[in-house]
């Protein structure tokens, strides 16, 4: 049972229950090449991140081709989309062959992706379930030689609603359709159900994704993964599946803290979700890199510290006043400087003037840093002014590489520590512009997340830990 967004009205959708893993992905199939009449038999996998087909009988193809459509052996209509033809094999004796690779591959339909246009997708991303934690059963009663379960599916929430496009969480319930004789599984899958009136492209599709993935490793303050996409295109379910996909990801247990959850914001959930879409409109670069850097394989000290603190220079010229005087002013003062100057080094001396009334990278992190409140500061940066000294001279030697400011820049364990107080200082940011309480924020950042960053958050305070590392 799904919803439908628009309607709200309780909406069946056939098959939803259908689910395909890719590590168990081995279809024999009868294979046509758009473009081409004959057909091939093949065998499709999925392995090394990757779907190979292998089609037999198969002398010549195209190098590349947009879509190859195929019927399984089970009745399965199968779309690989954006294929490329990776090798060619003849033996004497043998079979021609000829290796496919292709990027997407659609199962429940055959048509032109590039044209195509689905009315709604159904998301599932590693730990909804936990995050939500919206439950369905009602009522347990357990004695000593009994148990009693009472269980509804939850109904869809809706938390983002314009006149063509509908966000919500919805909920799906497995159990046992016949009767058991000694076991009774009952699972409950959380998951976004996005819906588009036009339709929308797979293009589109990937806009709703990052705005979604980015958002949930906001709140995870770790990666969040796509492991399920379902499709409903002209009343068929398609289920998508693309390479490098981390399906599986979702049976791994989680081993960390959100840094905040559904409950917690419950009550102003669309609310935030709403500046979240304006944000990344706004400034989306400064806070792609914020979310990406949550990925647990992204720690090259130098690089990501440069990430970072381009991200928060980002997000100031974006979000603040990017001018130190007002322009009339700075203007009338450029002026009364090239009337100075020769008129053969004006032209020169303008371009270098250019941004000379932006502030520096130093002003930026000042302002920035004065917004924190009191029990913030004091809990994590009480060398405020350190930090962005160190910050400042970092980034101008690995930017310039000026010999005169190696002394001045940290590296190796205390550059790794800058980055990351610099990271949750971001994120500070950030969830301020969502428009969370302050007093909530206190909370997330000197109470409940020792988990996530007590590596730079500890009692006796990180000014010590510094000025301790400094000393070494």
């Amino acid at each position: 049972m799904s919803y439908c967004l628009t309607c709200k009205k309780a909406l069946i959708i056939t098959n939803y229950t259908t689910r395909y893993y890719m590590k168990d992905l081995k279809y024999y199939v009868r294979w046509q090449i758009e473009g081409d009449e004959e057909k091939y038999y093949g065998i499709l996998e999925y392995k090394e991140e990757c779907f190979f087909v292998i089609l037999f009988d198969c002398y010549s193809v195209p190098s590349k081709v947009n879509n190859i459509y195929g019927d399984s052996t089970d009745g399965k209509k199968i779309t690989l989309h954006n294929c490329l033809f990776t090798n060619k094999k003849m033996s004497l004796q043998g079979i021609p062959t000829i290796t496919v690779m292709a990027h997407l591959c659609f199962i429940g339909g055959h048509f032109k992706v590039e044209e195509a246009r689905f009315q709604s997708v159904n998301l599932v991303y590693s730990s909804l379930n936990e995050w939500f934690d919206i439950r369905g059963l009602k009522y347990a009663d357990i004695q000593s030689k009994s148990v009693s379960i009472s269980y509804e599916v939850p109904q869809t929430r809706v938390f983002y609603e314009r006149e063509d496009l509908t966000m919500g969480v919805t909920f799906q319930g497995t159990w046992p359709l016949f009767s058991v004789d000694h076991e009774f599984v009952l699972k409950q899958q959380t998951s976004i159900l996005v819906k588009y009136a036009p339709g929308f492209t797979l293009d589109d599709f990937w806009n709703y994704d990052t705005i979604l993935t980015g958002f949930f490793a906001l709140a995870y303050f770790s990666e969040a993964h796509l492991t399920a996409i379902s499709f409903i295109r002209d009343s068929e379910n398609i289920t998508c599946f693309y390479s490098g996909q981390d399906v599986d990801f979702k049976n791994k247990t989680r081993n960390k803290r959100f840094l905040f959850t559904y409950k917690d914001i419950q009550k102003d959930f669309s609310a935030i979700f709403k500046k979240w879409i304006d944000i990344l409109s706004i400034t989306e670069p400064a806070v792609l890199i914020l979310t990406e850097s949550f990925n647990s394989q992204n720690k090259v000290g130098e690089n990501l510290f440069l990430n970072i603190i381009q991200a928060i220079e980002t997000f100031h010229r974006t979000t603040r006043n990017n001018e130190v005087e007002p322009k009339h002013i700075h203007k009338h003062k450029i002026n009364g400087i090239l009337s100075g100057c020769p008129e053969e080094y004006r032209q020169w001396l303008k371009d270098k003037l250019n941004f000379s009334n932006e502030p520096t990278l130093q002003e930026r992190l000042v302002e920035l840093f004065d917004e924190l409140s009191n029990e913030i500061t004091d809990h994590l940066y009480p060398d405020k002014a350190e930090l962005i000294k160190n910050a400042k001279n970092t980034r101008n030697y690995l930017t310039h590489y000026d010999r005169s400011l190696k002394k001045k820049a940290l590296s190796g364990i205390k550059l790794y520590y800058l980055t990351e107080r610099l990271q949750i200082f971001l994120l500070i940011l950030v969830l301020k512009e969502l428009g969370i309480e302050q007093d909530k924020i206190n909370k997330m950042i000197t109470k409940e997340s020792h988990g996530l960053f007590n590596h730079v958050i500890v009692k006796k305070s990180v000014h010590e830990n510094i000025n301790f590392l400094n000393k070494k």
